[in-house]
């Protein structure tokens, strides 16, 4: 029975893992000793255009992070720049 329970947590822990949205990394950039700044999209389900043309938005982020002493990052704070936008339109 414990294993079961436990085998039921680890694969409800899987499809939760599984179905949240990916950010997809654009850039990153160290910004001075300690600091850095990824720019990131996060696809949305809407999709704009006709049916041969469809094209999935995005939401666009910038996210600036505090690096510790081991060059990992803290204290990430995440903020939307552009919403709803064509990831052509950005390049």
């Amino acid at each position: 029975m414990k294993r079961i329970l436990i085998l039921a947590i680890l694969t409800a822990a899987l499809f939760a893992v599984s179905c949240a949205p990916k950010k997809v990394l654009i850039a990153n950039e160290y910004m001075g000793e300690n600091k850095t700044a990824k720019l990131l999209m996060l696809p949305k389900a809407q999709t704009v255009g006709s049916d041969k043309n469809k094209v999935r938005l995005f939401d666009y982020y910038i996210r600036i992070c505090t690096l510790n002493q081991a060059n990992k990052e803290e204290n990430c704070k995440d903020t939307l720049i552009l919403e709803n936008v064509n990831p052509r339109s950005l390049y």
